[in-house]
């Protein structure tokens, strides 16, 4: 038999509407997102950065301002990505 928990997560409005339209791109929800996370943190042993730092992410996640630029415009979203967690610093 499979038991489930239930985790809940504060976070910034701005942050869930993104992560919430770039999991809808990739065909999963939020929750999906968040499971995929959490396994692949388990599997690697890694937090996001030291993952994304890898050579198996492509270079869009290195972040090269043209390719994050590109990106940013293929999912609708204006940012060059220059202020990458700065944005909600205010």
């Amino acid at each position: 038999m499979t038991t489930e928990t239930t985790i809940t997560v504060t976070v910034d409005p701005h942050i869930k509407a993104q992560a919430d339209k770039l999991a809808k791109a990739a065909g999963i929800d939020l929750n999906q997102l968040i499971v995929r996370f959490l396994t692949e943190f388990i599997a690697s042993e890694k937090f996001p950065s030291e993952i994304a730092k890898s050579s198996e992410f492509p270079e869009i996640w290195h972040d090269n301002p043209a390719n994050v630029a590109a990106f940013n415009q293929h999912i609708g979203h204006a940012d060059d990505g220059q202020d990458q967690d700065n944005e909600y610093l205010e």
